[in-house]
């Protein structure tokens, strides 16, 4: 769709209160494909970076245990509530226990718990998406 301005091709952005805008009139840079798969990967590594940072500063086995409990619980309120599972979230929680098993060098400064575990798994399903979404953005259309 043409901006009624300029004539320029509209863009949707994520999250933007307009449902397109146009990138020349309100001034936004829009890259090619190769630098933003570049700036995609560059984000990526810098969060993935974050997160083991901040996983190091758990205790290894308490934390690899007590994601395995809430993965547990979490799958388990699929069958008790009857509600739908949120396949991303259960996927997150066996992603980040394979990656930590791999991970060495822990401090064991933070105890785990059911309020930690959980914003970490909800901080790593978010990175799984950022990665879903460079992983479209690297397929050849």
């Amino acid at each position: 769709m043409p901006c009624k301005i300029c004539g320029n091709k509209l863009v949707f952005i994520e999250g933007c209160s307009e449902p397109s805008v146009c990138p020349k009139c309100n001034g936004i840079r829009i890259v090619e494909r190769p630098l933003a798969v570049e700036i995609s990967k560059s984000r990526l590594d810098y969060l993935y970076s974050l997160i083991v940072e901040a996983v190091k500063q758990f205790n290894k086995n308490r934390l690899i245990a007590f994601l395995i409990w809430e993965r547990e619980k979490f799958s388990r309120s699929f069958i008790d509530e009857y509600q739908i599972l949120e396949i991303p979230k259960f996927l997150s929680y066996s992603i980040l226990i394979k990656r930590i098993m791999c991970e060495s060098s822990f401090s064991g400064e933070i105890a785990a718990n059911h309020q930690n575990t959980n914003e970490l798994v909800e901080l790593f399903a978010k990175y799984i998406q950022f990665l879903t979404d460079h992983r479209h953005l690297e397929e050849k259309t």
